[in-house]
């Protein structure tokens, strides 16, 4: 007799949480986009030159995903009371303000209606900032630069990831990056990016999370990213990518932790993809939220359930190189990486000290499944940056950090070889990284060498007979912990030797087997755990010549 009340006990609970959703912001799916106005035989009106241009380079064909969202489905909401803010054409999707429960109801019986979401309650925008006056130049001057680069404080965490070699000839120039973030408050009067805004590298703003708002007042968060990438200020601080352009999105609201901010990261994504950009920086993570009701769980994680996850694979599906944070929780509960993190082909980037040990916040992967994440690591704990507060250099933590460190590099590896395939380029940097040969959850493939990546990629590029920087062979890493890699070219089938002597001359290791075919080799070193701690000389001999070169095992 007890299970009446309780089921009336429980429908009224449901009927409260339903209720307390209004006013609220919901995710309106569609079935279809029939009767378009636009064509995807002519993409000119949706998607801009450059657009076009990467899909026709990586033979992306463009489809019936990139048309826009059916304007009439859309004008059809406002007669239930739907307050429409924007759309996502690769979800066929909008986002609305509802206030009204019963009209919510109505509304779902529309035919052109696949489903709707609860994503947010409905903020105060009362406070709204006035748009943007950005210091967008109106002519762009050239980025000039002198070598060698003096690095300042960024030199540690720049040459553990082999860019100031690269840094000689290329520094990410005409490669565009949209950078998605809470915000980028200060960053247009700091002087470590004058050099940005005097030559036109700003090539525009978008505010998804307060339309209309202005990027330059909201979070500093993204300003702390873009000293990664972005500041040139030699003798003090020095991005991996200082000569790229970029495209500056807001999409994190700093009020709450709401899955509304997944669909304003899609949209993000997706302006990204319409003006041209060549790579995805995000350094926001989501899984719990406010509303406990809608929080994520592990099982989700799958590249496929979450809305910014398929927006993330989406985008790498247009050609576009996505990175994102693998997430600073694997000291808490949740531990593991989350979404976006988890989507197949997003570069997901941990993060290591300067001796290039675990940073334990740095979340780890699933250590049960495929594709490996994190896919890679760099500097997250200890890295310098600039504070927009004060303008003096402080130490930072955070895989927001160590990722877009990653993500400027690939720029600067996309000047280099414009020829390579976004597929092309993650396989070249994680087999670059010092865990190549055995990647894990919790360091991926390791910290990448992108001078290495850089000559892995000109293997496929260029002649074959690449010459090394020192014209012999190449030690990774160096200093080493466990174990490290050699990379040798061979222009003739030869024989290959290796030995390792102490400082005092004795030999303590030979090996007769590495491979003497022509091409490039990465050879992993199986005697490097039994050595001790000190300096070592390794001695390649290729055919009659030798090479040698000093190693540190710390």
């Amino acid at each position: 007799m007890r299970i009446i009340p309780t089921i009336l006990f429980l429908f009224l609970s449901i009927s409260s949480i339903a209720q307390s959703r209004f006013p609220g912001m919901f995710l309106v799916s569609f079935t279809d986009k029939n009767n378009s106005p636009f064509s995807i035989n002519q993409p000119h009106d949706f998607l801009s030159e450059r657009a076009i241009a990467r899909r026709t380079k990586f033979n992306i064909a463009i489809t019936e995903q990139d048309l826009p969202v059916n304007k009439s489905y859309i004008d059809s909401l406002a007669y239930y009371g739907a307050k429409a803010q924007f759309a996502s054409k690769w979800l066929n999707a909008v986002l609305i303000q509802m206030d009204d429960s019963l009209k919510m109801e109505a509304l779902k019986n529309l035919s052109f209606i696949d489903s709707t979401q609860y994503l947010a309650p409905v903020k105060n925008n009362k406070k709204r900032k006035k748009k943007s006056k950005a210091r967008l130049a109106d002519v762009e001057m050239e980025f000039q630069y002198e070598t060698p680069i003096d690095y300042g404080e960024s030199e540690a965490q720049l040459r553990m990831i082999g860019i100031p070699e690269l840094h000689k000839k290329y520094l990410g120039k005409g490669i565009q990056i949209a950078v998605l973030d809470n915000g980028f408050r200060g960053m247009n009067k700091m002087s470590v990016f004058n050099g940005l805004f005097d030559s036109g590298q700003i090539l525009g703003v978008k505010d998804f999370a307060n339309p209309g708002g202005d990027v330059f007042s909201a979070g500093n968060h993204g300003t702390y990213v873009m000293t990664t990438m972005a500041a040139f200020e030699p003798g003090v601080l020095v991005g991996t990518a200082p000569a790229a352009n970029y495209w500056l999105i807001h999409t994190e609201d700093n009020n709450f932790e709401y899955p509304v901010e997944e669909f304003n990261w899609a949209a993000g994504a997706e302006f990204a993809d319409s003006v041209g950009a060549d790579i995805i920086t995000s350094s926001l993570i989501y899984s719990l939220f406010d509303d406990t009701l809608l929080n994520h769980t592990h099982q989700q994680l799958d590249g496929k359930t979450a809305i910014i996850s398929r927006a993330a694979q989406m985008a790498t599906q247009k050609g576009i190189l996505v990175y994102n944070s693998a997430g600073n929780d694997a000291l808490k509960s949740w531990h593991t990486i989350a979404f976006p993190a988890d989507a197949k082909d997003v570069m997901t980037v941990g993060a290591v000290d300067i001796y290039g040990k675990h940073a334990a916040f740095s979340s780890v992967g699933l250590s049960d499944s495929l594709p490996i994440k994190p896919n890679v690591v760099a500097v997250g704990q200890g890295v310098k940056s600039m504070s927009p507060n004060t303008g003096k250099i402080v130490s930072i933590n955070g895989t927001s950090f160590s990722n877009p460190t990653i993500a400027g590099a690939t720029a600067v590896l996309l000047e280099a070889n414009p020829k390579a395939t976004p597929a092309e380029i993650r396989q070249a940097i994680q087999q670059s990284a010092t865990l190549a040969l055995s990647p894990d959850s919790v360091l991926g493939y390791g910290i990448p060498n992108f001078t290495l990546a850089n000559i892995i990629l000109n293997r496929y590029y260029q002649s074959g007979d690449y010459t090394f920087p020192d014209e012999s062979f190449i030690i990774m890493p160096n200093p080493f912990v466990n174990s490290f890699q050699i990379l040798y070219n061979l222009l003739d089938s030869e024989t290959v030797k290796l030995q390792i002597f102490d400082v005092s001359g004795k030999l303590l290791h030979e090996d007769s087997s590495l491979p003497t075919s022509i091409g490039l080799h990465l050879w992993k070193v199986s005697a490097a755990e039994e050595l001790s701690q000190g300096l070592f000389i390794i001695v390649l001999q290729i055919g009659g010549k030798k090479y040698s070169r000093k190693i540190v095992k710390k």
